[in-house]
Formats: C-alpha cells, sequence, structure tokens
C-alpha cells in the first residue's frame, strides 16, 4: 500500500468532521505533522471546491479554527497550472495586503499553535540542561495562551502583568473554564513557582514533566 500524503490525510479528517470546528493543531496532527497543512486546505478549498470556512468567512470562528461546513462537491473543480508570472504574483499580494486569505497570516508570521508547539518543545529539550529555566519557560506559555483565550471571549483582565492565577479567575468567574480546569491551571501555576523561586525545594524532573504535559494539554483544550 503506498503512502498517504498530507492532502489526503486532511482529506479524510475534514470528511469525518464536517460540521465540526476544527483548531489548526489538529490538522498539523491530522497531516502527520506536515508545516504545510494551510496550502493543502488552500489547494482543497480553490482547487477542488471545498466549502472550508476560517474565521476571515465567519465571526462564528476564531483565527486559528476552520470548518468543512458541507460535504464537498463530488467532482473537483478543473485544475490549471500553479505557475503565474513574477507581475500577476506582486499584484495578488498587494492587493491582498500581503496577508493570506485562508489563515489572515502575514509573511514572517507564525501561526500561534505552531508557536505553542515550538515552545514546549524547546522547554521539554531546556528541562535536560536547567529544570527551573524550562518550568519559566513553560509559565510564559501558559500565560499566553491563558491571555489569549481572555481576548478571545472579550474577559477583561484587570492587571497590566497578569500572572497564572490573574487570568485563570476571571476565566471561571465567566464561565470560560470550568472548575476541573481552573483546579488544574491551579496546580500547573504551583509547579511554575516551584521552578521559578529559588528559594525552597528544587523542582523534579517528574514535576516538570507534569508541567510540560499540562502546557501541552491546554494549549490544545482551552480556547
Amino acid at each position: 500500500m503506498g503512502r498517504i500524503g498530507s492532502k489526503e490525510k486532511i482529506r479524510q479528517f475534514l470528511l469525518a468532521n464536517i460540521g465540526r470546528v476544527i483548531e489548526s493543531h489538529e490538522l498539523q496532527e491530522a497531516a502527520g505533522g506536515a508545516a504545510q497543512y494551510g496550502r493543502r486546505l488552500r489547494e482543497l478549498r480553490e482547487e477542488e471546491g471545498w466549502p472550508i470556512l476560517s474565521h476571515n468567512d465567519t465571526t462564528d470562528l476564531k483565527p486559528g479554527q476552520y470548518m468543512l461546513r458541507e460535504k464537498p462537491p463530488s467532482r473537483a473543480r478543473p485544475q490549471f497550472a500553479r505557475t503565474i508570472s513574477a507581475k500577476l504574483r506582486a499584484e495578488v499580494l498587494d492587493r491582498n495586503g500581503f496577508t493570506c486569505q485562508m489563515c489572515g497570516l502575514s509573511p514572517g508570521d507564525l501561526d500561534p499553535a505552531t508557536l505553542q508547539e515550538s515552545e514546549i518543545s524547546t522547554a521539554r529539550r531546556l528541562a535536560t540542561v536547567s529544570l527551573r529555566a524550562a518550568g519559566a519557560l513553560l509559565g510564559v506559555v501558559i500565560e499566553g495562551h491563558l491571555q489569549k483565550v481572555a481576548v478571545n471571549h472579550s474577559v477583561k483582565i484587570a492587571k497590566k502583568e497578569p500572572t497564572i492565577a490573574d487570568l485563570s479567575e476571571p476565566l471561571k468567574a465567566s464561565g470560560v473554564i470550568d472548575i476541573p480546569t481552573w483546579r488544574k491551571i491551579s496546580y500547573l501555576a504551583d509547579l511554575r513557582n516551584i521552578c521559578s523561586h529559588k528559594k525552597g525545594d528544587e523542582p523534579t524532573k517528574e514535576q516538570v514533566e507534569e508541567l510540560i504535559q499540562g502546557a501541552d494539554w491546554l494549549t490544545k483544550n482551552v480556547s
């Protein structure tokens, strides 16, 4: 049996999730970790006529979210040569403000999900050298993600430089996260504090591993 390409993997994943909001990290995982999943989405949408929606199409979706609205057409659109002149390419880029019309990212921008995964991977490698440094980096990842969640749900954060607790409390109060999730975030904050405060016990490998897994879970399941 031949190897299945990333585009076909995304095709099968979308067909199995018609009408469901899908996060960008899910698409990347479905594509086998391929970084070009955005390009494959555009090919399905523009070349094969698949009704794939993003936040540019509806306010029901947030940046980094997609949805296959309905079953795609059984016959693909006629395909044309992909090569375009440099002049036409420049005109299209200028018309669109040098911004991807599918995901909203500009040149040099990193997909938020990809960036967080990269930071968590960096923390895992850093843990082999310094457990405290790895924990501190994971704390930054958690804080940054919770700030993004607050913005997505229009939850006002009082402090200019909030801690994890300062972020999780308003999210719980507004109903964005439930109590079990809040407790898990509070536990991650405790682990982060052990890593960040030089006074007291040294963090253990097990504690930092829990922090790594917790940060990974949080970024993928709380949005």
